[in-house]
């Protein structure tokens, strides 16, 4: 076995079965939502500092409110936001990845940044 244990087909068994399950369907995309809304109340604090439970209770509803309507069948699958938000999240991450690299990249040939300041 070249490629470990899993390399036979457990991991690929494991997979399909999270995915039969709802995990990549309900799970993955209620994650992704919560955590955006909370990242972004926390980072806003609209409704003040130290108010940790009021974003992470109304980010709660937003991605309950999100997710719900798409597992009940209400919204047609043209509009459907998590088979829009799983059809997304893949070209995102290359792009991520993409622009990760050009920093590298830019960051090692590039010129010095002095004092913090764009370059001139």
């Amino acid at each position: 076995m070249p490629y470990g244990r899993f390399a036979s087909g457990e991991l690929g068994q494991l997979i399909a079965w999270l995915q039969y399950s709802g995990v990549m369907d309900i799970i993955l995309p209620f994650l992704l939502v919560f955590t955006i809304i909370f990242a972004v109340f926390e980072r806003v604090k609209l409704f003040g500092t130290d108010k940790k439970n009021v974003n992470v209770g109304l980010a709660l509803i937003i991605a309950i409110l999100t997710i719900v309507p798409s597992m009940t069948g209400v919204y047609s699958y043209q509009y459907d936001p998590v088979r829009i938000i799983n059809t997304l999240v893949p070209s995102a991450a290359v792009l991520g990845v993409v622009i990760i690299l050009v920093l590298f990249l830019i960051g090692m040939f590039g010129k010095d940044f002095i004092g913090g300041g764009p370059p001139t």
